[in-house]
């Protein structure tokens, strides 16, 4: 079994979403108008709240509170949702923090009355205190076909699961199980099909192949058919990507687009897909500077993806139609964003003859949501059929990075670049990460004490060095630990994953390199002299 780690969202990012502001928005589409919600963060005490708002074509109604939860578990990626079934009922889904285990969340369900929003309670009925989330939905004859992540069993060291339930009339029916084994934390996707409701997530093989899947569910109670590999990416990847694909209808066709590094590098993929869930022959529609965080939508002509594109620190938020013979129409650029996390994922949706583009500008604080109307004939059409793009070279060798650190009681400090230095890179919401922590802090020690300099080097950001603190005070060692003032360690490293180690020697140059999770006492084996640099993917 390969280690585990999570994704540092595909090549970007600097921290998860947890400044004040507005952020995580997700754009869904009913009978006449379409479903906006977000998380509102006010500064100061009050609670965070999650958000709707509908527009009919001519404005956005005055936002209304679906919930305000002292206990809301904001997630960049994970993000609220507000769904219309086909019996009218309007839903609403959200994270609810829950005691027992530092990421043990439900998934809790509100539905849209005259009195506003009436809560359902938990989505799911396990009651374990593990992770539950990534909620998408799609609309049904008679309600509404929920689908979502579902961690009851990891805390017996079993693996995430897919599953579904069918809503109507405000009762949840028909509970089942859809995959066994799925990606952790990467968003799943449906639509309404005129054959079922299509369902497209990231698929986690023996191997730790993380390719996309496809399933469909017929009309309850009929069972949903055997999940399949919707294109063989053979992306293997011992983590979780954190980037989950998208899935769009035109009412006859049905294509998806999805984020993958099967090729050897990052690239945005979409396809139209066969009766049996399959993409043949996808078509790469960004690739080198892609961060992924993918939507789709269709119209008559052809599907429309939406992509975030990095440079530095920006991002552009930027979209391109392409049709079922792999023709792309020229990339039009939406708008500007930062390449950090908190941006999320861009949101389209097709209103009229118009794309509806919702994103998080989060290249200051506190982020805000963006909004854009743009005419569909303004989206240049497919043109030509894409040529493969070349591989792009091996990047140079990596040697100490300059740092700009803070202790976890906010001094400037950090080594002088003098001696030996162990630098792991880590993050507070990767399960991975605080799992090996212990372990890691030992090995540390050990180091340290033979005069190599010790850098824990969080990559959540400046703002979350208060929960940095508190977890390095519980592995025993506070004095070890840092956050950047700057974020420029994973840009230096090309870090793509969290958790991920280096070891130099005193002049700078690279004797270990791993990523993932791994042994490590592994760290005390290697020579910091006298020796060529070693690299590895892994123990």
């Amino acid at each position: 079994m390969l280690p585990s780690l999570c994704l540092l969202a595909a090549l970007a990012a600097h921290g998860p979403a947890h400044s004040s502001g507005e952020l995580a928005p997700r754009l869904t589409k009913a009978a006449g108008h379409l479903w906006l919600s977000w998380i509102d963060q006010p500064s100061g005490s009050k609670p965070a709240r999650v958000l709707a708002s509908s527009f009919d074509g001519r404005r956005w109604t005055k936002p209304a509170v679906v919930v305000a939860d002292p206990d809301l578990f904001v997630n960049w990626a994970d993000v609220p949702g507000v769904f219309e079934g086909g019996d009218g009922q309007v839903y609403a889904f959200w994270l609810h923090k829950r005691k027992g285990g530092k990421y043990a969340y439900d998934v809790r369900v509100g539905r849209r009355s005259d009195d506003g929003w009436q809560s359902l309670g938990p989505l799911h009925d396990d009651g374990r205190a593990a992770e539950h989330g990534f909620v998408s939905a799609a609309p049904t004859a008679a309600g509404l076909q929920v689908v979502w992540l579902d961690g009851r069993e990891t805390p017996q060291g079993l693996p995430m699961t897919l599953r579904t339930a069918h809503f109507v009339n405000g009762h949840k029916r028909d509970e089942r199980l859809l995959d066994p084994r799925v990606c952790d934390c990467c968003g799943t996707a449906a639509a309404a099909t005129r054959d079922g409701v299509r369902v497209v997530y990231r698929d986690r093989g023996e191997e730790e192949i993380r390719d996309m899947a496809s399933v469909l569910i017929d009309a309850p109670p009929a069972p949903a058919a055997q999940p399949t590999v919707l294109s063989p990416d053979r992306w293997q990847m011992p983590g979780c990507p954190v980037n989950g694909p998208s899935v769009a209808t035109d009412g006859q066709k049905t294509a998806a687009a999805w984020f993958t590094a099967g090729g050897g590098r990052a690239e945005v993929r979409g396809g139209y897909l066969s009766e049996g869930g399959q993409v043949s022959s996808p078509t790469s529609l960004w690739s080198t500077s892609t961060l992924g965080r993918v939507d789709l939508v269709m119209d008559a002509t052809s599907a429309i993806a939406t992509s975030l594109e990095a440079s530095g620190d920006e991002a552009t938020v930027v979209v391109r139609r392409f049709d079922a013979s792999g023709a792309m129409g020229d990339v039009v650029i939406v708008g500007k964003t930062s390449s950090a996390r908190a941006s999320g994922f861009p949101q389209a949706e097709i209103f009229g003859e118009e794309l509806i583009v919702v994103w998080t500008d989060a290249r200051s604080s506190p982020t805000r949501l963006m909004k854009k109307r743009m005419p569909l004939k303004d989206i240049p059409a497919p043109a030509t059929r894409p040529v493969d793009a070349p591989q792009e070279p091996a990047s140079a060798s990596i040697t100490r990075p300059r740092l700009q650190l803070l202790t976890t009681d906010g001094r400037v400090a950090g080594p002088d670049g003098t001696r030996p230095m162990l630098l792991h890179l880590w993050a507070t919401w990767c399960a991975p990460c605080l799992k090996e922590m212990s372990d890691v802090v030992k090995a540390a020690g050990q180091l340290r004490a033979r005069g190599v300099d010790i850098v824990l080097l969080s990559v959540d950001g400046p703002d979350q060095r208060a929960r940095v603190a508190e977890l390095a005070k519980e592995w025993g060692a506070p004095e070890l630990f840092f956050v950047e003032a700057k974020p420029l360690a994973e840009k230096a490293l090309g870090a793509r994953v969290v958790p991920a180690t280096y070891l130099f020697d005193a002049d700078g140059e690279l004797r270990l390199q791993v990523s993932g999770a791994f042994d490590a006492a592994q760290l005390l084996t290697i020579p910091l002299s006298d020796s060529p640099p070693w690299k590895s993917k892994g123990p």
